[in-house]
């Protein structure tokens, strides 16, 4: 199957070669950690104890207390006991240690390595201290600090070390993990193995170390060889490397300090698997190594060979589905799925892998039609009521919650709550509050808060409500206390940070953001805001650092609305963006291509000027194939009314659409520059009509006829098309601010102003121009003056540039003179230079492009003005 890409045939030019070859012509011429439900209550409960007893317990006592609670794993409560001991001046080591262990076992190692590194000075616990230390600095990612702790482990104690297998393991899966330590990891699991024949997992980490070797063959052999079989199941994405590895040495030396005397049951495992599912796995082994040791083409043959035998094996499929994707080939895992799904289609496993990869090539029907065949089959066997049925529905409510279908959603969740009844868990609640707060449901959804169990949820739900109803500041205060209970969580800072942009707080937005990013770097709607943010105050470094961070331990792929933002970093860089960017559920091929021509064209006018973007455009356009065309000509001709060439513009689209007359981009980019030219409104309206009867939910359609009623003086039609903009667009400041002027007129200045405040809060609140027209709105007088200045360097920050600062002058010209006004005059070029590709004009004479820069260390390049 051929997968429809947004850039079908990638264009042979250069952007970045493309750019410099303009500006030449110019010159010539988203772990998430549970909630602690102690913490402050346990501390406040020990300094009571101590208040009101006759006689205050012995450090012993306390230390005693410490040992029977970590015995049985209450390590939260041990932690106030322990920091009661420590302010009284206590250094003893096993406080120490057990301080810095239980912060590691709670979620907290990055505040735990004073105190283990200060136990490690009492050599009675140096051993265990430094251990911890490593599987602390290991399970960060911080490998060259885990490698000098060994190395002092093994200066210090050489002969303890050398007699703890689990100790050792831990040390080669710090070198593995480094990927650069391969022959070092050998040496030392042969040593391993050699000592401890018995540890299987020393087996599985030699063939990880062969594999980063290159030699696949050996470490395939070596574990058949050995008759190391598959593992018991794991949940979440794991390397090859990771399964072929097995046990986790640092897991165990974290949770259990007798873990020496735990004893694996996974070779009685194997012996019960039949054989087709042994032989399948084998196969799954030797695949990944070849793939992972780059013989592709063996990989392949050996995949085909074995699903042949084998279709519905699901470590196969897996394996197959990640060769298939490296090169390619979604074609063949369509099949592969097709084929699996046909053999067994009651199998959870491959259903979903089914379902997922529907859905990423844009076949939702078949997607919906597989989950309701799924809840009638479950039906009619009589198995209607049992817990696998509530999950399909609940996957179905996930499935018509991802296309705005919330109301279907709703009644896919009353099925799930018949099947369960009073017995639904927090998740399922959480689920079904986040789809009555979609559907504005609030009152509803506060019910779900009040029922669900876990406090923390309580206030999530609470603070949520609180921002869709508009309430920032409360919603601020809610998801504050949920975030004091569980810190980690990447959803309550995301929304906490949409709270605070919404009473004003850009900066604390910022440190909510990058929270939630460290938190969940797999979630990418607040990966995508604060790149958005910094965009907007043109620092497009600052914007990369975000939307390239990969987590050592939570490695992800970008969502393709990061990968759009990139083609705009990329472009304001001066490097070439790839513009090969997959649809998704919520990006059809037709939005990526225009949200990534507009990215491109932002960047170019950033880098270069709108006039070098139009230029660069209109040559992609030429080499592009067909289809596709008209996109990249709508954006030039915008470019082109923009620089005021409003009859270049005309003649470029007339141009474009004689030479295709049934491109809807072709024909929308002529509608609107002949309403800006303002000569023949009539032609606008019918070629306007007759794009809305094509996609009536266009957005720069129904802002063009809101336009145009309103040249005509229809101001009542004009705002019924800017209202439905809107509703499609709620960032559009062009579709806003003819309202917001339609309303003043009529007398309506509060209506407004609340609309205007509501846009900025939470619609668009890097729109500098839009808060500069707030900013200009509100009252005159002395009262309002501290906001108006809030207001303006607000609306400077964020593109206004020469306005905003003249704008903050007239307020308190102290605070102007802290910017400055950068003039950037370009060369001129030598009247040579054609900005439209198919008879357009040629271009007029650079305007000087004026920007605003703060007066501080490391001024950005003073491009605001291009910004908003």
């Amino acid at each position: 199957m051929q997968i429809d890409r947004p850039f079908p045939t990638p264009t042979k030019l250069s952007i970045s070669r493309l750019l410099a070859a303009h500006c030449a012509r110019a010159r010539a011429g988203s772990i998430a950690v549970s909630p602690s439900r102690f913490g402050l209550a346990s501390l406040a409960a020990s300094l009571l104890l101590v208040a009101t007893t006759g006689c205050a317990p012995t450090p012993e006592s306390r230390l005693e207390e410490v040992r029977e609670l970590q015995a049985t794993n209450k390590m939260d409560e041990s932690i106030p006991i322990l920091i009661e001991l420590i302010e009284s001046g206590n250094r003893d080591g096993e406080i120490l240690y057990r301080y810095g262990r239980a912060l590691s076992l709670t979620g907290k190692p990055e505040r735990s390595i004073w105190a283990l590194d200060a136990a490690r000075e009492d050599p009675e616990w140096f051993l265990r201290a430094s251990q911890q230390l490593a599987v602390d600095a290991q399970m960060g990612g911080n490998y060259d600090f885990a490698l000098e702790v060994f190395k002092r482990i093994h200066e210090e104690t050489p002969e303890e070390i050398d007699d703890d297998p689990f100790a050792l393991l831990l040390e080669a899966r710090v070198l593995l993990d480094t990927q650069t330590h391969f022959e070092e990891a050998l040496e030392l699991v042969d040593s391993i193995i050699e000592r401890f024949p018995e540890e299987e997992t020393a087996i599985r980490m030699k063939a990880v170390a062969l594999l980063g070797l290159k030699r696949p063959d050996e470490a395939y052999e070596l574990l058949r060889s050995s008759g190391v079989g598959p593992e018991a199941e794991k949940k979440g994405e794991q390397t090859v490397g990771e399964k072929i590895a097995g046990d986790r040495p640092e897991e165990d030396l974290a949770n259990a300090e007798e873990a020496a005397d735990e004893d694996g049951e996974e070779a009685d495992l194997y012996l019960e698997i039949e054989e087709d599912s042994r032989e399948a796995y084998w196969c799954t082994v030797r695949a990944s190594f070849k793939r992972e040791a780059g013989e592709t083409d063996e990989a392949t043959k050996i995949v085909d060979e074995c699903l042949e035998r084998f279709p519905n094996a699901t470590d196969l499929m897996t394996e197959a589905i990640k060769l298939y994707s490296e090169v390619g080939r979604f074609d063949r895992i369509l099949e592969i799925l097709e084929r699996a799904y046909k053999e067994s289609p009651e199998t959870r496993e491959i259903r979903d892998a089914y379902v997922q990869f529907l859905g990423r090539v844009g076949r939702d029907k078949d997607v919906e039609a597989i989950l309701r065949k799924a809840i009638d089959d479950a039906e009619k066997a009589g198995r209607g009521t049992t817990p696998d049925t509530a999950a399909l529905w609940v996957d179905l409510a996930g499935f018509l919650m991802s296309h705005d279908r919330v109301g279907e959603a709703l009644v896919a969740f009353d099925k799930v709550n018949q099947i369960v009844g009073d017995n639904a868990s927090p998740d399922l609640l959480l689920r079904e509050a986040e789809a009555l707060i979609r559907a504005r449901e609030f009152d509803e959804a506060l019910k779900m808060a009040d029922k669900t169990p876990v406090e923390v949820h309580q206030q999530m739900l609470r603070g949520r409500i609180a921002f869709e109803r508009g309430d920032h500041a409360q919603a601020l205060e809610l998801l504050g206390k949920a975030a004091l209970l569980w810190p980690d969580n990447a959803p309550i800072r995301y929304y906490r940070a949409r709270a605070a942009e919404g009473v004003g707080d850009l900066d604390l937005a910022v440190e909510e953001y990058r929270h939630a990013v460290r938190s969940d770097p797999t979630l990418s709607a607040p990966r995508e805001r604060l790149a958005k943010l910094h965009l907007a105050e043109g620092n497009f470094r600052e914007a990369a650092s975000i939307l390239t961070f990969q987590s050592p331990r939570k490695p992800s792929d970008p969502s393709t609305a990061m990968r759009i933002l990139m083609v705009e970093v990329e472009t304001m860089r001066g490097t070439e963006p790839d513009l090969e960017i997959p649809a998704d559920a919520t990006h059809s091929n037709e939005k990526v291509r225009r949200d990534t021509i507009l990215a491109l064209s932002r960047g170019l006018s950033y880098q270069a000027g709108p006039r070098a973007a139009a230029g660069v455009l209109a040559e992609v356009e030429k080499e592009s194939i067909p289809a596709i065309r008209g996109a990249f000509l709508r954006e030039r001709v915008e470019l082109m009314l923009g620089l005021g060439d409003l009859d270049g513009a005309v003649s470029a689209a007339r141009a474009g659409v004689k030479a295709r007359p049934d491109d809807f981009d072709a024909q929308l980019a002529l509608g609107r520059a002949l309403l800006r030219q303002g000569k023949d409104l009539d032609e606008a309206d019918r070629i306007l009509g007759a794009l809305a009867g094509k996609r009536p939910n266009e957005v720069d359609v129904l802002t063009a006829q809101g336009d145009l009623a309103a040249k005509r003086g229809d101001e009542a039609a004009a705002d019924g098309f800017y209202e439905r903009a809107l509703v499609q667009a709620p960032e559009s400041r062009a579709a806003l601010l003819p309202i917001l002027d339609h309303l003043t007129k009529a007398g309506k200045a509060d209506e407004a102003m609340k609309r205007l405040t509501t846009f900025i809060e939470r619609d668009s609140p890097y729109d500098g121009r839009a808060v500069l027209e707030l900013a200009r709105r509100m009252p005159a007088d002395e009262a309002q003056k501290e906001a108006r200045v809030k207001l303006a360097r607000r609306a400077i920050r964020f593109g206004a540039g020469k306005e905003g600062i003249e704008f903050l002058a007239s307020l308190d010209p102290a605070a102007a003179s802290e910017y400055e006004i950068i003039e950037e005059t370009q060369p001129a070029t030598d009247g040579a230079e054609q900005v439209g590709a198919e008879g357009g004009a040629k271009a007029e004479k650079p305007e000087k492009a004026e920007a605003a820069a703060p007066q501080r260390e490391n001024p950005p390049k003073g491009r605001e003005s291009k910004q908003g």
